[in-house]
């Protein structure tokens, strides 16, 4: 026929039995064909009685009427029909497969059976310890796949009455699973003996009694979610789960974190039964007895909890400033033996998250998170209801032995002898007020700095620069030990380097050498001067308006210089118990080390602010000078508009007591008077100041700075003189005038860093921008003589 389908009628008048129950699919059949396909129509046959199993298995055994109800090859020969297999029946069954935590067997050809994990076992201890998994557990019991082993019947379970049910004759074999046990009391019993262990079985909320203890199998690890802590689901019955936190499970730290590893699915515990919720349907177990094999019991007793114990909490809450947790002890009842979990209030501070502080202590902490942590003091510890534990998470308090003293950044501070002068501290910033900050260094020790010790720099809003809670370096200027108070600064010139990202070492102000020269930034202009923030120093210098140009004039800094210019500074004078740095800008203080060129071309690219401003200014910030500095300076002023409490600076520099002033090679210019190559007595240069009040200018050089005598007049310090005196002072004017613009002929400047100090001495001179211009026109380089 080529594999062409045939049909044929299930029933006949001969065999009205069910065809359901008399074939199954790939089933053998002989037939006789009783009409081929045509076109358009189907084959039909006439099945022989007789070749189809059912009614083979009737035929041989002579029961006609049972055919439906009859067991097809049994593994058990004594078994004949499905009816045979009731409650309490020992039988025979194959293996079939091992799938999860059940045992799918094979009673009959048409018959199926199932080993539910567990049913393996009376004690789990006995296969415990050789088994960590479900098939683990199977194999030790000695399930295994193909075997033939005797088994007892518990009836098939109904999972509407949570009943294991007889086989009647209105139960139809294919549409049902019976139940089986191995365990060696149920096999030693005998048949017709069911031990009253179904109470257990078929437990469910309802049933199961607080206190009653199960030998159970792990199922899965529940992850951990809405401040609740990781669990054990552990298989109580064929039906029930009960849960077990992880914190209740063990207190082990490496069992905790890696839960998944240690409690395998399969895994026998012995558990009792703590609490049952019949709300929410879920049953919570304990430990209990040999529990399970190699993994640690919980906390048993609050008293276990003392300083320096090592015990697992769980994330309940958190906020800023602290970690909430739960710990969970295990205790027994004296008079029943039933056990309780009891919850005990955890705390964690800022100050023992880390040997590290950090500005967000509790990123990355989540609720019920289970964290490792040891006891470090205990309040009201008459009762567990109301006890409270302060916990640590710190490595070097958890576990000592593991952890060196240089792997420790910010250590322990309990009180003020724990600390010493000088030492470099963290803390977080408790309260700002008009005078200062109060500072956290430890979770019950506090530190002041007063206003003077926050900054280096002028700060207008105190309270917006230390927010409540920002971590801050500081170091110790006084730690009393009687008082219990500690006196900190906050100043960088004080702390030194703490920033290990700065890739520039910075220097505090007593490691700054009078007479050296620094590159800085400036940060802030006065009438007085103007403030000058060096490249590798922690402090800000302060440059007065006398110390800026080479002239007998005083200049406003204003007009010269803007926030962001960089420029190059000689260090005066150094005052480190004012902290206060002295600065000078003159050219002169730079003639000597610029004779080298390689030194020269050096200089003038720091010193010119129009080259390096762009870069540095839009970093920045434009910063307040010092309150106690720049107030002091401005109310005790001398004439010239400049601090008075600073005026010996620039007297020494004059005299040469900071800097040494004979051996300049390159005398200074006078602004007013055009420009001097020879060196003038202090006198001369005076006079030529004063003079250029009042002269009216006669030649070409004068009528040049007519516009620098105008504004000269107006300048705060300048006094008026007699009429008999001017004119003295005009004719030795006009001859410093004719000396200056021969010797402008002789000794005309010969490289670019020249004019660069000379326009620094004399920025408002036509005639030296216009020589700057053409020199570098003679060097063919057009765009500098236009920038």
């Amino acid at each position: 026929l080529d594999n062409a389908i045939a049909f044929a009628l299930a029933k006949s008048y001969n065999d009205c039995s069910k065809p359901f129950m008399r074939y199954k699919v790939g089933q053998r059949l002989k037939g006789t064909l009783v009409r081929a396909a045509g076109p358009g129509k189907r084959s039909l046959a006439l099945l022989h009685r007789g070749f189809d199993a059912v009614s083979s298995k009737i035929a041989a055994n002579g029961d006609k009427n049972q055919s439906s109800r009859a067991a097809i090859d049994p593994v058990d020969s004594e078994i004949r029909f499905f009816e045979d297999y009731q409650p309490g029946v020992l039988t025979k069954a194959v293996v079939r497969d091992i799938s999860g935590f059940q045992a799918n067997l094979d009673l009959a050809a048409n018959v199926k059976g199932r080993l539910h994990i567990s049913e393996l076992a009376d004690d789990a201890s006995a296969i415990a310890s050789s088994a960590k998994s479900a098939e683990q557990a199977f194999e030790a019991a000695g399930v295994c796949v193909g075997k033939t082993m005797q088994v007892k019947i518990l009836g098939w379970h109904n999972s509407k009455t949570e009943k294991f049910l007889p086989v009647k004759k209105s139960t139809l074999p294919q549409r049902i699973v019976l139940e089986t046990t191995v365990r060696p009391s149920e096999i030693k019993a005998g048949s017709a003996v069911l031990s009253a262990l179904n109470a257990t079985r078929l437990a469910s909320t309802n049933t199961i009694k607080v206190g009653q203890v199960v030998q159970g199998y792990v199922k899965n690890i529940v992850a951990a979610g809405n401040a609740r802590p990781a669990s054990v689901a552990v298989i109580l019955g064929l039906t029930l789960i009960g849960f077990m936190p992880i914190t209740v499970a063990t207190s082990n730290a490496d069992v905790a974190t890696h839960p998944d590893q240690h409690f395998t699915p399969g895994l026998p515990v012995e558990v009792q039964v703590a609490s049952v919720d019949t709300k929410s349907n879920t049953v919570s177990v304990v430990p209990h007895g040999k529990y399970a094999a190699g993994i640690d019991k919980p906390l048993a007793s609050v008293e276990e909890l003392v300083p320096g114990a090592r015990v697992l909490t769980s994330v309940s809450a958190i906020n800023p400033l602290e970690l909430f947790t739960m710990i969970s002890v295990v205790s027994g009842d004296q008079d029943n033996k039933v056990a309780r979990v009891q919850h005990i209030r955890g705390k964690i501070g800022r100050f023992d998250v880390s040997d590290t502080l950090s500005a967000t202590p509790f990123e990355g902490f989540t609720k019920g998170q289970v964290l490792e942590a040891a006891v470090i003091g205990i309040r009201n510890a008459e009762s567990p209801e109301s006890m409270k534990v302060d916990l640590s998470l710190r490595p070097s308090v958890v576990r000592p032995d593991q952890v060196s003293s240089a792997d420790i950044a910010d250590p322990v501070i309990k009180s003020a002898a724990d600390v010493a002068v000088g030492q470099v501290v963290h803390g977080y910033v408790k309260n700002t007020t008009e005078v200062g900050c109060f500072i956290l260094i430890g979770n019950q020790m506090t530190a002041r700095a007063v206003i003077s010790e926050l900054s280096d720099e002028y700060i207008r809003d105190i309270k917006s620069a230390f927010p409540v809670g920002k971590l801050v370096s500081a170091v110790v200027l006084e730690a009393n030990g009687s008082s219990n108070r500690v006196s900190l600064s906050l100043r960088a010139s004080r702390i030194g380097n703490v920033d290990t990202s700065v890739t520039i070492s910075q220097r505090r102000l007593d490691q700054i050498n009078i007479g050296e020269t620094l590159k800085g930034t400036i940060t802030r202009i006065e009438h007085y001067g103007v403030f000058i923030k060096p490249d590798d120093t922690f402090v800000t210098g302060l440059c007065y308006v006398r110390e800026i140009a080479d002239s007998d004039v005083p200049v406003d800094p204003r007009t010269l210089y803007e926030i962001g210019d960089r420029v190059l500074a000689k260090v005066l004078r150094v005052d480190v118990a004012a902290g206060r740095l002295a600065l000078g800008l003159k050219a002169s203080y730079f003639a000597k080390g610029d004779d080298d060129s390689s030194d020269s071309d050096d200089s003038g690219s720091d010193s010119e602010p129009d080259s390096e401003a762009g870069s540095d200014s839009d970093s920045e910030p434009e910063p307040e000078p010092e309150p106690e500095s720049e107030s002091e300076s401005e109310a005790d002023s001398d004439g010239d508009g400049e601090p008075a409490d600073m005026a010996d600076t620039s007297s020494d520099s004059d005299s040469g007591s900071d800097v040494e002033m004979e051996d300049v090679s390159a005398p200074a210019l006078a602004v007013a008077g055009g420009f001097q190559w020879d060196d003038q007595d202090d006198e001369s240069h005076k006079q030529q100041g004063s003079d250029s009040d009042s002269d009216g200018s006669s030649d070409e050089s004068s009528n040049d700075d007519d516009s620098d005598d105008d504004s000269d007049r107006n300048a705060p310090g300048v006094q008026k003189k007699s009429s008999n005196k001017s004119k003295n002072k005009r004719s030795k004017m006009q001859k410093i005038t004719q000396d200056i613009t021969a010797d402008l002929s002789e000794q005309a400047p010969k490289a670019a860093a020249d004019f660069e100090r000379l326009i620094v001495g004399s920025p408002n001179s036509s005639f030296v921008w216009l020589q700057f211009m053409a020199y570098y026109l003679s060097q063919s380089e057009v765009e500098q003589a236009r920038a």
